[in-house]
């Protein structure tokens, strides 16, 4: 975006707009950014949504609600009522289309057949559709142990199309495993649904590099990312290997 002429601004909350400006406020309590007031032509707000359940009669069914008009539901998508079930948007859990539709098996096949199918919220992946697009799932960069990161002028696909702006970052547990990804990247959002498997089933990074990717795409991100930390395991291991042979040709007899 910067790179399009547009100023990101980080860091401030709008506190109020008058004569043509928008006054912004920073997080250590500066009323305003560089440069004072923002003066605009056009403003644009997103005020956010509210769950539309205000004349459904939810309280003659014991369906509990909360202050933004959202279904309170369980780890089964049950309400308080358990004979009643809620998935999607009104759940507030989020407001992905597939997700929602996720929910929406889970509950009738509960609610039907008795069998509970656990969503794992935590690998739930979302695609931002701006160009490039920007794909994300489980962790950040800054709940993570470790990341592994590739800018995209080392991906072939990217070099070919003329696409070299975007990265992959893959983000790491304590454990060594990938807890998160984020990619910036056409298409990205077809990337980051092999990532959610890797994150659902808590693949390392040599797991993921052992699978076969297509050549050329824009998914050699992730696989190179996974692969410069194999690269480094086995760096240390030679290093290891050397020392403990040179050890041996010193106490040889």
């Amino acid at each position: 975006m910067e790179a399009d002429g547009v100023t990101v601004r980080t860091g401030y909350r709008a506190e109020k707009v008058a004569d043509g400006a928008m006054h912004e406020k920073a997080a250590d309590g500066a009323m305003h950014g560089p440069g004072g007031p923002l003066p605009y032509d056009r403003l644009l707000t997103t005020t956010g949504r509210i769950a539309n359940t205000g004349g459904l009669g939810l309280d003659a069914a014991e369906v509990e609600v909360d202050e933004q008009g959202r279904v309170r539901i369980d780890e089964r998508l049950r309400t308080a009522n358990p004979r009643v079930y809620a998935a999607g948007d009104v759940t507030g859990r989020s407001a992905f289309t597939h997700l929602g539709g996720v929910q929406g098996a889970s509950a009738a096949t509960d609610a039907l057949l008795g069998v509970r199918r656990r969503i794992r919220y935590d690998a739930v992946p979302w695609v931002t559709y701006t160009d490039p697009e920007v794909a994300r799932v489980g962790v950040t960069s800054a709940e993570g142990a470790r990341t592994l990161t590739l800018d995209h002028d080392r991906v072939d696909r990217a070099v070919a199309d003329g696409r070299t702006d975007g990265f992959t970052c893959l983000v790491l547990d304590a454990r060594g495993r990938i807890a998160g990804a984020t990619v910036v990247a056409p298409r990205a959002g077809e990337t980051i649904a092999h990532l959610a498997t890797a994150v659902r089933l808590g693949w390392t990074p040599s797991r993921y590099a052992r699978t076969v990717h297509p050549y050329p795409t824009y998914a050699d991100g992730p696989w190179h990312a996974a692969l410069t930390d194999v690269y480094a395991r086995l760096a240390g291991a030679r290093r290891l290997t050397g020392t403990l042979l040179g050890l041996r040709r010193k106490v040889r007899p």
